[in-house]
């Protein structure tokens, strides 16, 4: 009788706790899809949870492949990120995040003769999309589905960032660097309209950068310079 009364109650937590994994898979699974789409490039997570009870979205192990062309390291991944972002929101066009954390960024710039991978996520470059213009574009974004959402992001942190740079003229060596924690206040248009992912990327990846570049030369001059020494070692070796 006694062993009965437990069972029950069990059977019901197996059910609700398996039908959470279900969910938050499927979920995980249409977001892979739908950023594919939107990037031109294959996306993946490796896994995705969603808290009700505490108004959280957290992914972990989110990378973005490289384009064809470039070498097989992702051009962008996240170690772990998470939002805190309103539920009932999630159904709107428009989602408004106040938070947005982000940890264990690697960024890969890669550059052959030709082009630079990193233009492959600019918002609405026809590389990435891969139709002749935009008017195709849009007629296959509605057949393919509904309208990309859009975010209003209160406050992006990111932290344990690394940027890691190759070029043609560089070898098969790259120069990897690590940067401090970057914070973006409202992150949205230049007008306060709301971006979608790719923009969202793009000017992420671009801040990054830009805080990388505003360290001064100085501050990596010897990591440059042994860089370069090797690279001329190498080739007296061949």
């Amino acid at each position: 009788m006694y062993r009965k009364k437990f069972i029950a109650p069990l059977i019901v937590i197996g059910i609700v706790y398996g039908a959470y994994i279900a969910f938050n898979f499927a979920v995980c699974k249409v977001i892979e899809t739908r950023l594919t789409h939107t990037l031109g490039l294959k996306a993946r997570i490796g896994s995705f949870r969603l808290y009700p009870w505490r108004g959280i979205i957290s992914i972990d192990k989110f990378t973005i492949a490289n384009p064809e062309g470039f070498s097989n390291k992702p051009i962008f991944s996240i170690k772990t990120c998470s939002a805190a972002v309103k539920l009932s929101s999630l159904t709107h066009d428009i989602i408004p995040i106040e938070e947005f954390k982000l940890h264990g960024i690697y960024i890969n710039v890669e550059h052959n003769k030709d082009s630079l991978n990193l233009d492959w996520l600019k918002h609405d470059v026809s590389p990435r999309a891969a139709l002749k213009d935009r008017d195709d574009a849009d007629k296959q974004e509605h057949q393919d589905g509904p309208q990309k959402k859009l975010f209003l992001i209160n406050c992006l942190k990111a932290k344990s960032i690394e940027v890691r740079f190759a070029s043609a003229s560089m070898g098969l060596k790259a120069i990897h660097f690590k940067i401090p924690d970057v914070v973006i206040n409202d992150l949205s248009g230049p007008d306060g309209r709301p971006l979608a992912i790719d923009e969202i990327l793009y000017k992420l990846v671009c801040t990054i950068i830009d805080k990388l570049s505003a360290q001064g030369p100085a501050n990596y001059q010897k990591e440059i310079k042994n860089f370069l020494m090797e690279q001329l070692e190498n080739y007296y070796k061949k």
